[in-house]
């Protein structure tokens, strides 16, 4: 026995941060969880009186500290101590499940091992037991039990003095930086729930929701100095993560140089959602850890709160409220001086956070267990059961296809993420520029490339055949062959670009057929700005390029290639590179089909190229940003074809815009 103490010691030993500061042993911090966790476990029972689970306490609690190492290990978690304030990073609910599950399959394991077996119902005579199955089938209460448990870890670490990290992430400990960032946080706070108050005045749902009621609006009509100390608390954490929520969409922070001006990051609509949901994340772990838990009917003098679920589960008026905060972090990270920095795609690897694609499919499955619900306690009340058990296995099914395609898609999104430059490298090369960049799928076969070759910024806007899967694996082999042209053999003419890309897709693509055809190509702007002399050249492939001039419009016209075409043939007939002279001011615009092809309008047609350079020609002087924001909501409003349905988007869509 003494052996096996001794190696759990040890296990925690080698996970533990050891500060000067800070001299501890860990049996005494292994005993003082402990100490912690058998209340927080009596609590849950309470709670949980219905699941059968185990019954010797004891052992119970101890198994759970002893193995939380081995939860540290799955996340890449360790602790250190804090002194006056903690900010514990925030555990993401998919985190959360992952453990939650590998707790249940330790339990089904020792049940297995006692003899027990899995039958639909309970009979601990016959020792059979329902829960006896795989997570994602439990009912929702046994999950949350699960859920409940893991939420504790932070608890009691903290309660002993330690807080949770991971490697990864950043946040800012300079306590002014913080103050700062806290008033200004406060202050939209305000500004939002003043809006809400108002309507809650004519609309009901914000005090049913709690949204807005008497307890918060104390907060939001008080300056930052009257608030009390754990709101301010409360800011000063949200503050503090406003590094860790630009980690999720794939930025770092970094101290801009004094006296330079930075290009502020434009959030689009998936990374907003992606932030609101790690912001609500984080005010759920700061709610825990003030030793708030769920329940339906929110009562804060008895530390109970009606939002601690899932940001999916969470009502639109609340994601709203976390998406108006996260939304102004690029201009608030201006005003004290920070900027915003791509991560490298090793970075990248380290970060668990889940981006908004993901979050739509996993919706997708909530959907499909209420439909699931609701088949089987409405619909087939009295219809045969042999029909009934079918359709519940076909929807098993399909919820086994979407989590499987979550897991691929997920990793193939990933990867073609990881291949696009930046849009702070395309900005760092073209401080005035902008991207538009809306794929219709999760994967896309339209694609953007800019690399920087001496006194010459090559760029291009390229769309190949088909979107989803099907263009995304075309996209990354052309965006491949564009890095080797511009960056491996220092082609910098956007003719010689081109001959060499296709050159390289004939000798892929090519396989027993004398001729491959242009049916699975690339349709291509590529533009080569020469700085010093600010001369552009110019070529493309079925995509043109628009220039305004002293507020006139020319287009540069690209080869035309028609269907059916050969790669060989179009190798035969490649049009040298046109050539312009750009003066300060000029801008221009590369771009795929998608923007004007999307259906939509009274008439559910097509936007069309016309009405898509009249646009253009309208907005061309307003700066970028502007710009961007100008074709993004018409692009949206256009999709609306009446009040209560919009069409869906036609095809994958890139604008990029570039003023000298």
């Amino acid at each position: 026995m003494e052996n096996t103490n001794q190696s759990n010691i040890n296990t925690w030993e080698n996970i533990l941060y050891n500060s000067q500061d800070y001299t501890f042993y860990s049996k005494d911090l292994i005993a003082n969880l402990k100490n912690e966790f058998s209340k927080e476990y009596k609590r849950i029972r309470n709670d949980f009186s219905s699941i059968f689970y185990k019954e010797d306490t004891e052992r119970t609690i101890n198994d759970f500290i002893e193995d939380i190492p081995e939860k540290f290990k799955k996340l890449k978690l360790f602790i250190q101590p804090f002194k006056d304030r903690y900010f514990s990073c925030i555990i993401t609910d998919e985190e959360v499940d992952l453990l939650a599950s590998h707790e249940h399959y330790k339990w089904v394991n020792e049940m297995f091992s006692d003899g027990w077996q899995y039958e639909e119902a309970l009979d601990a005579g016959a020792k059979v037991h329902p829960d006896l199955i795989h997570f994602p089938n439990l009912n929702k209460t046994r999950q949350r039990f699960y859920r409940e448990l893991i939420y504790t870890i932070p608890v009691i670490f903290i309660r002993c003095g330690f807080e949770i990290s991971k490697p990864i992430e950043q946040g800012f400990r300079k306590e002014d930086m913080l103050e700062n960032l806290a008033r200004a946080i406060h202050a939209r706070y305000r500004n939002l729930m003043s809006e809400m108050d108002e309507k809650s005045r004519t609309d009901s749902v914000y005090e049913k929701l709690y949204i807005v009621n008497n307890n918060n609006r104390k907060y939001f009509s008080a300056e930052y100095e009257q608030l009390p100390e754990d709101i301010k608390s409360s800011n000063f954490d949200s503050a503090y993560h406003i590094a860790t929520k630009l980690l999720s969409i794939g930025y770092a922070i970094e101290k801009a140089e004094k006296n330079t001006e930075h290009v502020l990051l434009y959030l689009s609509k998936t990374d907003i959602e992606t932030m609101a949901k790690l912001e609500h994340e984080r005010w759920s772990w700061e709610k825990r850890l003030k030793g708030f838990t769920y329940a339906p009917v929110r009562k804060d003098e008895k530390k109970k709160h009606n939002c601690l679920l899932p940001y999916n589960e969470l009502p639109e008026l609340e994601k709203e409220k976390d998406r108006n905060q996260v939304e102004f972090y690029p201009s608030l990270l201006q005003d004290i001086n920070y900027k915003v920095v791509a991560l490298s795609p090793e970075q990248l690897q380290n970060i668990s956070y889940i981006p908004r694609h993901r979050q739509l499919l996993d919706e997708s499955l909530v959907k499909i267990e209420i439909i699931n619900k609701t088949l089987d306690e409405d619909v087939f009340k009295n219809r045969n059961d042999k029909i009934t058990k079918e359709i519940e296995v076909h929807l098993s099914d399909v919820i086994s296809n979407i989590n499987s395609a979550c897991d691929s898609l997920y990793e193939a999104s990933g990867i073609q993420q990881n291949i696009l430059p930046s849009k702070i490298y395309f900005r760092i090369c073209l401080p005035d520029s902008f991207i538009l960049f809306k794929p219709k799928d999760i994967l896309s076969g339209d694609f953007y490339f800019i690399s920087k070759i001496q006194d010459s910024v090559i760029f291009a806007a390229a769309d190949c055949t088909g979107h989803g899967t099907s263009g995304a694996l075309l996209s990354m082999i052309c965006s491949n062959y564009l890095d080797q042209a511009v960056n491996d053999n220092q082609i910098t003419d956007p003719s010689d670009i081109i001959f060499f890309v296709y050159n390289k897709l004939v000798s892929f693509m090519k396989r027993h057929n004398k001729d491959i055809y242009s049916d699975h190509g690339m349709e291509i702007a590529i533009c080569n700005i020469k700085t010093e002399s600010r001369t552009l050249l110019f070529a493309g492939i079925n995509r043109p390029l628009i220039l305004f001039k002293k507020n006139e419009m020319e287009k540069l016209s690209p080869q035309r290639v028609l269907t059916g075409s050969s790669f060989e043939t179009i190798l035969n007939h490649i049009e040298p590179s046109q050539e312009v002279k750009l003066d300060k001011g000029d801008i221009m615009y590369v771009f795929s089909d998608g923007y004007a092809d999307q259906l939509g309008g009274p008439k559910n047609i097509t936007y069309r190229t016309k009405n898509f350079k009249k646009l253009l020609q309208e907005i061309h002087s307003k700066p970028l940003l502007e710009q961007y924001e100008i074709l993004n909501r018409t692009n949206e409003q256009w999709k609306i074809k009446d009040r209560q349905e919009a069409t869906e988007q036609t095809d994958d869509i890139l604008v990029i815009g570039v003023r000298i």
